[in-house]
């Protein structure tokens, strides 16, 4: 990916494996604290502080964008999901994680703290912001007091982009 923008890097772990396959990779995060631990790691090109909810971002438009482990902070996605969609470059894909709402609804904050987003909902909001999903996968996101923390892992980009057909 000749530009890969990792949103939320925190202490740089997604950096770590975004970086081999990156020409350039940028990362961002709200938390000064987050990002010395991210800088430390010395995988990214760019670090800067940034929130979500209002990304500042002018640069180019980018290959790859990833949101890994923050949606859980994020109750509405339709906001964020719009910016992103215009972050992406035409063949971009945007890679990103959420914790699986077990019940009725679009998201909903549990008693963790984290928000959960229903699997209909996350699609809902990709398709009114021009994505498709190009793959959903359940699966284990995390670990929590020694219970599996259930998600899905999402890659979406723009309809009848090329990598959509490869």
């Amino acid at each position: 990916f000749p530009l890969a923008l990792d949103l939320g890097c925190g202490t740089g772990l997604m950096g770590q494996r975004l970086r081999p396959i990156a020409d350039r990779l940028e990362g961002y995060d709200i938390s000064a604290k987050m990002l010395r631990k991210a800088r430390a790691k010395g995988v990214y090109d760019f670090l800067d502080k940034a929130d979500l909810r209002d990304f500042p971002y002018a640069g180019p438009k980018a290959d790859l964008v990833t949101v890994a482990d923050v949606f859980i902070y994020v109750g509405a996605l339709d906001g964020v999901v719009k910016t992103i969609a215009r972050l992406l470059a035409t063949d971009g894909l945007f890679a990103f994680s959420v914790e699986t709402l077990a019940c009725d609804g679009d998201f909903m904050l549990l008693p963790s703290r984290r928000y959960a987003h229903a699997q209909h909902y996350v699609r809902d909001v990709l398709a009114a912001n021009g994505l498709s999903v190009l793959s959903l996968e359940p699966t284990v996101i995390r670990q929590d007091r020694g219970e599996h923390v259930n998600g899905l892992v999402v890659v979406a980009g723009a309809p009848n982009s090329a990598r959509q057909r490869t």
